[in-house]
């Protein structure tokens, strides 16, 4: 399983969406008759929505509780914030609620702030690149972009009588010199042969 590595600064904020979702949970089911006359929304619909926030709320404490966080954990909370703030924008839009103006501020400001939770989750998730390779056209293995591979190692070497002579891979056919027991051998002499006068 993936994990995510300790970020304080993810874990507070999962620690603060789950405690948001808990109090206006809690919020929402007690005053439901309240706020549905305040804001024009049904009661009903306001209660039902306050106890679905409980759950949520403490799902999200307890992967902000654990030890490591699991990967999985903070996509699933990045996607039920996102459809939240999704039905609460359609669902007026389609006329499914008819909230007044406080209710219109009320639908739009918490998703606003949801929002905002959700994006702070999200640049915490796992596989996300360092902000600064990016800056610096560094590749996922910390490459500059365009930068080559180190260049191949270089032939054996092995002193000769009269010089340091590189031998080919295989061996040079011509004076016998082996970097290792091979019976193949290349048809390219090495530098010791070449150099000799003919």
């Amino acid at each position: 399983m993936t994990l995510l590595e300790r970020r304080p600064a993810l874990r507070s904020i999962l620690r603060l969406d789950g405690i948001a979702c808990l109090a206006m949970g809690v919020g929402l089911a007690a005053l439901a008759p309240a706020l549905g006359s305040f804001t024009g929304l049904g009661p009903g619909f306001l209660r039902w929505a306050g106890v679905a926030l409980l759950p949520v709320g403490a799902f999200i404490l307890a992967v902000a509780s654990r030890r490591e966080i699991p990967a999985w954990s903070v996509a699933a909370v990045v996607v039920g914030n996102a459809a939240w703030v999704l039905a609460s924008v359609a669902l007026p839009l389609l006329g499914l609620v008819q909230p007044n103006l406080m209710g219109w501020v009320l639908l739009l400001g918490q998703a606003a702030a949801v929002a905002g939770l959700t994006a702070l989750e999200q640049a915490g998730r796992p596989g996300r690149q360092n902000p600064m390779s990016v800056a610096e056209g560094r590749g996922p293995r910390g490459r500059r972009a365009g930068q080559r591979d180190d260049p191949p190692a270089p032939p054996p070497a092995r002193l000769g009588p009269d010089r340091l002579s590189v031998v080919p891979p295989f061996g040079c056919f011509r004076c016998s010199l082996r970097p290792w027991p091979s019976p193949v051998v290349i048809t390219a002499g090495c530098g010791r042969c070449l150099a000799r006068p003919k």
